[in-house]
């Protein structure tokens, strides 16, 4: 299922840009919708393996995945964008 999300968002990204079909709501929500694939994925990975070796990894990549997101939009909004 994660490999066909993969293949279809790149699928998706391709052709808007082969097709000229990028729009600024778009570029906002790809890496929205990238984030989400992998957590879903993170998810399901500590559910089928429930110990700390493989939960505490997943909690730190998802609170890293956050906090830079969180950073993204102060800086765009503080008109820095240099993340």
């Amino acid at each position: 299922m994660f490999w066909f999300a993969a293949i279809t968002d790149w699928f998706d990204g391709y052709l808007a840009r082969k097709l000229n079909q990028t729009t600024a709501f778009g570029a906002f929500l790809d890496p929205v919708a990238d984030k989400l694939i992998v957590a879903a994925a993170l998810l399901l990975i500590t559910h089928s393996y429930e110990t700390p070796w493989i939960t505490v990894p997943a909690i730190l990549l998802m609170s890293r995945e956050i906090y830079i997101s969180a950073l993204r939009g102060w800086s765009g909004t503080s008109g820095q964008n240099k993340t």
